[in-house]
């Protein structure tokens, strides 16, 4: 018999996988089936954005997001991202030089921006150091771009928040209140 914890995890992840697949039956009905009628009619059906539905899950249930993978967890960030007008591409899983997300943001004075982000799934009392700062600040200047970004289910230490200070605008780090902010929008 597989513990609670495992099974739960595992009901969540079985979970993420039929909304995914309901979003892309969705996205596929919205693309071929526009103004026909009949089964697949979008006038017969109202689509809701799955993708919310989980934002909206763990907003209300923060402490879940314990229970993401690293890699559904940066997925998460990416689509939290993507709805405050970012565009957003994932780095590869593996050898991800430091960097997990590109972030880019568009305006008219001065054209693209691209963010760095680098997400830590982290349970506390695990914190995030300056050397997980140091390190994505480097790959930063050595890249060239805008800015960089910290995203952790956890917390920093003094040492990593009193670094990061020195590039104030440069980097940011976002912690689990953060993250609670940034899902607060979804609650609805």
């Amino acid at each position: 018999k597989q513990p609670l914890g495992h099974r739960f995890t595992l009901t969540l992840k079985l979970i993420f996988d039929y909304l995914h697949f309901v979003y892309n039956l969705t996205l596929f009905i919205q693309k071929h089936c526009q103004g026909k009628s009949g089964f697949f009619s979008l006038n017969r059906y109202k689509i809701s954005n799955i993708d919310d539905e989980i934002k909206r899950y763990f907003a209300k249930n923060p402490e879940k997001l314990y229970e993401l993978t690293s890699l559904k967890f940066e997925e998460l960030v990416a689509d939290i991202l993507k709805d405050f007008g970012f565009e957003v591409e994932l780095t590869p899983a593996t050898s991800d030089g430091g960097k997990d997300i590109y972030a880019y943001i568009y305006n008219h004075v001065t054209g693209y921006i691209l963010t760095y982000v680098e997400c830590k799934k982290w349970r506390p009392p695990k914190h995030v150091g300056i050397d997980i700062v140091q390190r994505l600040y480097g790959v930063q200047q050595c890249d060239k771009a805008n800015k960089s970004m910290i995203v952790t289910t956890s917390f920093f230490t003094n040492p990593a928040k009193k670094e990061a200070k020195k590039y104030e605008n440069l980097m940011g780090l976002r912690d689990f209140n953060h993250l609670k902010l940034w899902l607060e929008k979804y609650k609805n």
